[in-house]
């Protein structure tokens, strides 16, 4: 009980984003910027039920990824060896959508290998263009992870990390290539169906030509 109150009184709070850069191996402040916020929120498994979950949210210009803390702790969950599939709800307003996550070592991830650019985009957006977003994250088993999302001054922060990416162009882009992908597949389909049609045609003057040689053979032989 006492930890639920606490989820409660947590999930009021107005968690600010900041901008910050990754480190390389030695440590070292790198060029390669990324915003950062936490959250709070509940989880439960076979284990517990509501206790509390501390939510990391580490974004890109392009990609987000989130870091799940049970019962607040300081170390985020992991996963040995392969990704594990989690299925990630998203409630917006009266709206909800579902996508696929993969978590691999310490972090969860929007979609798959081939459109996390776009899932991630997405999310990006939807965090831009609103103050509060609902999520509800499936794991394995039991698992379930349920917090809430605060924009607060993430657009500020997006834009000045970011000044000269234009997200609705991306967007764009990526729209544009699934077009041209349903033209090319239905290009693809149309020159089958007509290879199959020409096929079926030598096959039939095959046989006539065939039946011809025969009917020759037998009046011969004959």
């Amino acid at each position: 009980m006492r930890y639920l109150l606490i989820i409660l009184s947590l999930t009021f709070l107005n968690a600010n984003w900041e901008s910050n850069y990754f480190v390389d191996e030695f440590g070292d402040l790198t060029k390669d910027p990324y915003i950062s916020t936490i959250q709070y929120g509940g989880f439960s498994n076979s284990a517990t039920t509501n206790s509390m979950l501390k939510v990391k949210f580490i974004i890109k210009k392009d990609d987000v990824a989130i870091q799940l803390y049970e019962y607040g702790g300081t170390t985020p969950v992991k996963t040995s060896g392969s990704s594990k599939e989690y299925r990630i709800k998203i409630k917006v307003d009266d709206e909800v959508y579902e996508i696929d996550g993969h978590h691999l070592g310490n972090r969860l991830s929007l979609g798959n290998w081939r459109n996390r650019e776009e899932k991630s985009l997405q999310l990006i957006n939807t965090i831009l263009n609103n103050e509060s977003i609902k999520f509800k994250i499936y794991g394995s088993y039991s698992d379930e992870y349920s917090f809430y999302l605060k924009s607060s001054n993430f657009a500020e922060v997006y834009k000045d990390t970011y000044p000269n990416y234009d997200i609705d162009l991306a967007l764009e882009k990526i729209d544009a290539q699934h077009k041209a992908k349903i033209e090319e597949d239905k290009l693809f389909e149309k020159k089958m169906l007509e290879s199959n049609e020409e096929i079926e045609k030598h096959i039939r003057i095959g046989g006539y030509i065939t039946g011809v040689a025969l009917i020759l053979l037998l009046g011969y032989l004959l």
